[in-house]
């Protein structure tokens, strides 16, 4: 492909785009590509849609993305608290939970990276 271009969208809206890929079993950009083709009377080769392979995720890898979620959320608390702590003038609380918040940061970012690399392990074994 030689050209791009880039669409701002409401999130309801790409929420439609991804769930109508989804069910043809091919990507977003795949979906949009062919729909615009069609509406540009253009050449069908243009719309050649790239499919989806992917490994079936164990039933664990909902468990860690959960932990991944919950690390992530506990860091927004823990910047919201810091700030509040700020804004009211109890220095020591607000230093004692900005120390907190690098190792959340960190669980997160892990998680997310093992989420990954799990998932790309898992595809790389799927038959060719």
């Amino acid at each position: 492909m030689a050209g791009q271009v880039l669409v701002r969208l409401p999130a309801e809206t790409v929420a439609l785009l991804d769930a109508a890929a989804a069910a043809e079993g091919i990507s977003t950009a795949s979906w949009a590509r062919a729909r615009l083709v069609m509406a540009l009377d253009a050449d069908p080769a243009e719309a050649v849609p790239v499919l989806r392979v992917k490994a079936p995720r164990p039933e664990w890898m909902r468990d860690l993305d959960r932990a991944r979620e919950t690390a992530a959320e506990l860091t927004g608390v823990l910047v919201r608290a810091a700030g509040l702590s700020r804004q009211a003038g109890d220095q020591a609380s607000h230093i004692e939970i900005e120390s907190l918040i690098p190792g959340t940061r960190r669980a997160a970012r892990e998680a997310a990276r093992t989420i990954r690399q799990v998932c790309q392990h898992l595809d790389r074994q799927l038959p060719r």
